[in-house]
Formats: C-alpha cells, structure tokens, sequence
C-alpha cells in the first residue's frame, strides 16, 4: 500500500488523556489504573540514518565532521521536549499544586507539555501557560459512552476541541487521537477508531481557527514484538499530520533499545516516513512496587538518555517525558511514581539533569543560522557508544556522548554503574573545550552536576571515560 509520508509522534505512556476513571488492569501482577503507561520490550537494537528537517534556529544541518555527523542546532534539541501531565484532572496534585509544579516547568526550561482534553481545567491550561509562560500543549481527545475505554462516542471530538479553544487556540501545538483504545477489548476497536480519529481531522482541517494545529493519530499499545495492533489499523495516513506511539522498554532494559525499529513498523503500517512526536517517555521509580521500576539514580541516567536517543532517530521528533510529577506517595502502586518530582514537591535527580541539559543548549530565538562544520574525531568507546553533535549559534559546539547500556539491574534492585569508556576526542585546530556531565548522581553531586567537570584552555585532544549517562564536551574553535 502507499502511505503519505506522516510525523509520527510517539507516546511513550498514556498521561491523563481523556476521562480519568477508576478502573484498574492488571499489568505483570500488578493492580494499575487503565491508563497508566502499558509497557512492553521492543527487543533488539539498531541505528539508523537522520532525517533532518525543520528546526528552530538551523536553516539545516551542517557539514558533517570528519566522524560523518552534521551538527545541529543545539536549541533544536531544547525545542524537542515536553511533559507529560494530568493538568487536566481537576481532582490532583496537578491541581491542588499548580501554581508551583508551572513554575518547575518554566524552571525545567520546558517549551510543550501534554494533557487531556474534555474539561474545563485543561481549557484554563491551555490559556495560562501559554499567555503566561509561551510554553505550548498537546491535548489528547476522547469521549467514552460509559467510562474509560467504553466505546469511543461517535460525533463528540467537535465539540470537545470547540470547547478546548474557546478562549483561544494559540497555545494549542496539537490534538491527538484516543489513547490506547485497542485494549478497550471490543470487537469494532479498529472501525470506531478509524472513525473518531477521522472526526478529529476534519473538524481541525475545517476550522480557520485552528489552522496551526497539528493532527496527531491514536497511541497504540504495539512494538516490534506485537505489532497486531499496528497492522490492524492499516494506514491512517489520510486522517493525521503526525503520528502517536507509546514506547515502554521496562524490565531491565533501556530507552534505546527498540526505538528504531518501532518507529519503521509504525512508519510502514500506518503513518509513512516521518519525524515522531513520542508524547510520554518515561520510567517509574517505585522498586517496591514493580520490576518495571528503577532506582531514581537510574531514572537520571535513562531520562536524558532518552532525549538524546529519539533526537538521533529523528530530528524533528518530540518528546513528553511521563510525567511531571508523582501523582501521590508511595503506596505499593508504580502508576504513581514516575514522575520527576515527588509529590512532596522535591525534584528528582532526573529533574535536575534535565534542567541541566536544557540550560546548556537552550537559546533564546533568534534569526535562523546554518550550523558549521566541526572537524572531529573519535577514538575508542566500542559498540555501545552513542553520539550527537550539536551548535549554538554563538559558533561553539557540543559533542554528546554516552554509552547505551543497562544502568539498573532490575532482579536484584540494584544500580549497576558499568564499567566507563575510555574515548579520545580529537579537534582540528586547536580548542577550548570543556566538559560537561549534567546528570547528578546523588544529592551531593547536585552543584557538580551543574559546572563543567574539566576547562582546558586550548587542546587538540581530550580523553574522556564516558560512563552510562551523558558526557557533553563543548568545544569552542578559535
């Protein structure tokens, strides 16, 4: 069949979208609300070439360096991530705690976030993020006859997006089709959601108001390993602007494994060649509660890792890590851990990383600039190596490096911290470099997290042990 090429926006867990709801399903033993993220192993690993395309600050990408990578905008990486949330729920923590959890977004350095559509806190959202703050939402819509993945009511995404934008559709970046409906159990899944997510397409196409906002396609819970779900709905190309996925790599596994080859199953069953919008991305932290969960040290590791990942696979991805922040203490339950803020309202080392990450390549905009060429090269680091390079507009570059390993034994709970890499940069001319490791290990590794770990003042070559999370080298040419 021939599919009209379609972003794909990959979502990685399903965040509040739609009706709330309290029933449960069981997942691996364990008792979880219905849209808490279903998880699954893709399986396998592989890489893939870059398709670059549409940035914030890059014309395009640069001439690639002597190692055959273009350099990228680093403020292109920053416009690729979002949160996922429940802002939508008007009986949370997302709540009761707004005020301070949107200052941890502004804080976080966030441009987009992702919630649910349907009731009067997402419309008040919408508008107060975005007046406030620029920071813009995708909004899941849905409507179930009789509870949380009942059947799909036919004609009601008109009136759900209507009601959304009433008072102003500027903040609105996206909608995107029902989440998950294929583990809804009923016999007409794929029909009824063909239908409302052709619902949704028309109303947006046919609406002046809303000629800026992207259609995203339904979340399916499928990978590589089940791709049923994925075949059964065929190509919906002709009802989205940019696909949805949910992409769940638990069990002692890591954020880079499947990506690649999910990402092509979906892009030849349903949406064509595109960029992935990956609408939730995440990993809990409740060991107690699941073996799907990790130490919050490991969280730091994956989440950013994670970022960097889907960048490489796809320029124009974008991301919603899942989620904000836990939706309530620690109860034997792992839905509520996998945020990356207690709901205590301390952040996690993951936040921090983030928000380390984020203040390194983040710019404000500016006028469009083709990034340069960076004559480079590496020595050492083995198969798992991983590596971007990215520049800002002020002509330095950063080099991102890390190795795609396991960080968390999920058997026996423990951390792993494998073995680093010993890998050798070399730059032509001469440079200032330093660098940078912005995920923090423990509380007293928060400052430190922060600084550059090494300043060299002018140097052809730099060795660098490259652990299991992210090495940024910035590199200043003369």
């Amino acid at each position: 069949m021939t599919l009209r090429a379609v972003p794909l926006l990959l979502a990685l867990a399903c965040s509040g979208c739609g009706e709330t709801g309290a029933t449960t399903t069981d997942l691996g033993g364990k008792s979880l609300p219905v849209d808490a993220p279903h998880l699954a192993d893709d399986g396998g690993t592989a890489d893939s070439g870059l398709v670059p395309t549409e940035g914030r600050a890059d014309a395009a990408d640069g001439p690639a360096g002597a190692d055959g990578l273009p350099a990228t905008a680093a403020d292109r990486l920053v416009e690729a991530l979002g949160v996922a949330t429940h802002f939508n729920w008007a009986q949370s923590i997302y709540t009761t705690q707004y005020t301070a959890l949107r200052q941890a977004m502004v804080a976080l350095g966030v441009r987009y976030y992702r919630t649910g559509a349907g009731t009067d806190r997402g419309r008040f959202v919408l508008n107060d993020l975005y007046k406030q703050h620029g920071i813009r939402g995708v909004f899941n819509v849905s409507q179930y006859a009789q509870g949380y993945h009942s059947q799909l009511v036919p004609g009601s995404a008109a009136k759900i997006i209507d009601a959304l934008v009433a008072d102003g559709a500027a903040g609105l970046y996206a909608v995107e089709g029902p989440n998950e409906y294929d583990h809804s159990d009923r016999q007409s899944w794929v029909k009824e959601l063909r239908d409302y997510q052709l619902e949704i397409y028309k109303h947006v196409k046919g609406s002046p108001k809303l000629s800026h906002v992207k259609v995203g396609g339904p979340s399916l819970v499928t990978t590589v390993l089940k791709p049923q779900s994925s075949q059964l709905v065929g190509d919906i190309s002709d009802r989205v602007d940019i696909g949805v996925h949910h992409h769940y790599v638990p069990f002692g596994n890591f954020h880079e494994k499947g990506l690649f080859q999910v990402a092509q199953l979906l892009a030849n069953n349903n949406y064509g060649a595109g960029p992935l919008l990956i609408t939730e991305t995440g990993v809990c932290t409740n060991t107690g509660a699941s073996s799907m969960c990790v130490s919050e040290k490991a969280q730091a590791k994956y989440l950013p890792r994670s970022a960097m990942e889907i960048f490489r696979q796809h320029r124009d991805n974008k991301l919603f890590f899942y989620e904000l922040v836990d939706q309530g203490a620690t109860q034997g339950n792992a839905a509520w851990n996998w945020g990356m803020i207690r709901s205590d309202l301390k952040p996690k080392l993951a936040y921090h990383a983030l928000k380390n990450l984020v203040g390194l390549l983040a710019e404000p905009k500016g006028p469009a600039f083709k990034p340069g060429a960076l004559d480079y090269t590496l020595a050492g680091g083995g198969p798992d190596l991983r590596q971007v390079l990215l520049q800002r507009s002020d002509g330095r570059f950063y080099l991102v490096l890390w190795q795609a390993v396991r960080s968390f034994d999920d058997k026996t709970k423990k951390d792993l911290d494998p073995p680093t890499a010993q890998v050798t940069v070399a730059v032509e001319p001469a440079a200032k470099i330093r660098v940078f490791r912005p995920t923090p290990l423990d509380a007293a590794d928060l400052t430190a997290a922060s600084m550059p770990r090494k300043v060299i003042g002018s140097a052809k070559t730099v060795v660098l042990a490259v652990p299991d999370h992210l090495v940024v080298v910035e590199i200043d040419p003369p």
